[in-house]
């Protein structure tokens, strides 16, 4: 599911992949996503300037 969200946030789809992170959460727990490298996904689309904003977002609500 991370990766799911991941893939939409890449795409633009910013309130899925928002819904998607809260829902893996809630499903598998916060470190479920750091065992799938969310957070590492997360940071690098910070990096790469795509969506960063929704990227911290996400980042700050379930791994900072």
């Amino acid at each position: 599911m991370y990766n799911i969200g991941f893939s939409y946030l890449r795409m633009g789809w910013t309130d899925m992949a928002r819904n998607i992170y809260r829902e893996a959460v809630e499903l598998f727990g916060a470190q479920s996503g750091v065992e799938t490298q969310a957070p590492v996904n997360l940071r690098w689309l910070n990096g790469e300037n795509r969506n960063a904003d929704v990227a911290r977002e996400i980042l700050s609500l379930y791994w900072e």
